[in-house]
């Protein structure tokens, strides 16, 4: 069978799969489609590419095709290295994202340029839909999704994926870019959490959890709540550390079952969930007295005492 290269290239992911079908004028399987783009990408890295853009969409397509098999696991070691791309970096391991977007992005400056004096590396995450692939950029992670408020488990995860294979197995701690920082952080107990410690956070998710958090800060999404189920705690969004095995749980997750994180607007939750159904538990603990951070204010906030409510029925 013959194809053209090009041609191949210059599609997009569901255009390459009809370029197959139609080469073999039949409906080929995507187990059978997953060999092919193994050979366009090892192709690919011959000819100098290495793993560049297009190498990359191509390899995040081909798991997509074949998730449980070997080649998708073949090509998944092939990108993401143990050492990542720039080799190890000093213990604690732990890189610093302070997740923002382009309207807040000055506000997450100042709280980034406070918080690389003590802990580094340290990157403000904002979003772009228009890239292929994460870019870093001294003080930012620019990663290919949209930069609002109801993408953000997928800004969060492509962060996440961009962190572990630019530094391979280390540790996150995820920063809300309204957190303060206040005092100097407590080094010894930094090197305590990482070495004993997957996931931890202040535990969210219990009955009173609010469903209507995220009304008035999406841009596209209605203003109505949150429909699915809370399925147990997790580390609450604005200031929360995954190690490095829960990073890794996470980048597989994402990367072989994307669709797993769609349709969620809290990106904590959707962490939690999916390290709580691989057997990675919370740790309920106040990292801001670790790491010398305050949440926002606003999170901390007590449900509010209401004064009865009444309701004038007249003109019904």
């Amino acid at each position: 069978m013959h194809i053209n290269a090009k041609e191949f290239l210059l599609n997009d992911f569901e255009g390459r799969i009809r370029l197959i079908n139609k080469a073999y004028n039949v409906r080929v399987w995507s187990s059978q489609l997953a060999p092919i783009w193994r050979d366009i990408i090892r192709k690919l890295e011959q000819a100098g590419d290495q793993y560049g853009p297009k190498g990359r969409t191509l390899t995040r397509e081909l798991i997509t095709l074949a998730p449980d098999s070997d080649v998708a696991e073949e090509v998944f070691r092939g990108w993401m290295k143990d050492d990542g791309l720039r080799g190890p970096i000093a213990d604690p391991a732990i890189v610093y994202l302070v997740v923002s977007c382009e309207k807040y992005k000055q506000k997450a400056l100042r709280l980034h340029d406070k918080i690389v004096s003590h802990l580094s590396p340290a990157f403000v995450v904002l979003g772009d839909e228009n890239i292929e692939e994460a870019i870093f950029d001294e003080r930012f992670l620019t990663v290919p999704a949209p930069d609002n408020y109801e993408s953000l488990p997928k800004k969060v995860q492509e962060a996440v994926v961009a962190v572990r294979r630019e530094f391979g197995k280390v540790g996150i701690l995820k920063i809300d870019d309204d957190t303060e920082f206040h005092a100097e952080p407590d080094r010894t107990r930094i090197k305590e959490l990482a070495a004993s410690t997957d996931y931890a956070g202040w535990a969210a998710g219990d009955a009173n959890m609010d469903r209507c958090w995220h009304v008035g800060k999406c841009e596209h999404l209605k203003d109505e709540p949150y429909r699915k189920k809370f399925r147990g705690l997790f580390a609450a969004g604005p200031l929360y550390y995954l190690g490095p095995n829960a990073v890794e749980c996470l980048v597989r997750n994402y990367v072989f079952f994307p669709d797993e994180f769609a349709g969620e607007i809290y990106e904590d939750k959707a962490a939690g969930d999916t390290l709580r159904a691989h057997h990675i538990e919370l740790r309920d603990i106040r990292l801001s007295e670790i790491f010398g951070l305050d949440m926002p204010a606003d999170f901390l906030d007590d449900v509010p005492n209401l004064a009865p409510l009444t309701i004038d029925w007249q003109g019904i």
